[in-house]
């Protein structure tokens, strides 16, 4: 048995269905999500849906809270699945396998953004991003999946670097203000740096 119910507004439903055996109710309680009372012995916070059943074999009265389980039928991976629909099995996902379920779907996604990298005033550029984690959101790792800004991102990692213990060494300090000073080391270095073309 399925229940589809919208609700809209600040008046909530409450809905009883059943069989000949059972009767359900599902209520919607809203409380201050930053209240300090507790669940009052149910298994979900007062701002959840909670679904209770009454059964009614053996003159039974007790009433019995159940889980609330969503389906969520949707595009998830952003790519093309062949699969037939009759023949793609259900994922079932909770707290503890959040994260191998999102390194196992794939999901991968392609978008055009303004090229703010090169002189072209106009200019855009395909950007494919591929999450395995949530983390792949954070700035830094979305800069290291598009090579024109991972390598700013390495650049800017190295030139930090300098400025730990091995760039307060006077020998070092010395021997890289000789390079560049030097035009032709300092365009080598460049090109090992990915600044310039490679000639």
């Amino acid at each position: 048995m399925i229940l589809i119910f919208i609700a809209t507004g600040a008046a909530l439903p409450v809905f009883l269905f059943g069989t000949d055996h059972a009767v359900f109710r599902a209520t919607t309680r809203w409380t201050n999500h930053m209240s300090s009372q507790k669940y009052g012995g149910s298994i979900a916070p007062r701002e959840r849906i909670n679904i209770h059943y009454v059964p009614r074999t053996n003159d039974q009265a007790a009433e019995v809270e159940l889980p609330l389980n969503i389906v969520v039928v949707g595009d998830t991976k952003g790519a093309l699945d062949e699969t037939p629909i009759d023949e793609r099995q259900a994922v079932s996902i909770n707290k503890n396998n959040f994260r191998s379920v999102m390194a196992e779907v794939g999901i991968k996604t392609t978008v055009t953004v303004a090229d703010k990298l090169s002189e072209k005033p106009d200019g855009e550029m395909s950007v494919t991003l591929d999450i395995k984690s949530l983390d792949d959101f954070s700035p830094d790792n979305i800069a290291r999946q598009v090579p024109e800004m991972k390598k700013i991102l390495e650049l800017r990692e190295a030139l930090v670097a300098l400025r730990g213990p091995m760039g307060n060494v006077p020998a070092f300090r010395a021997q890289l203000q000789a390079l560049l000073d030097n035009e032709e080391t300092r365009e080598q270095l460049l090109r090992e740096l990915d600044i310039i073309d490679q000639k």
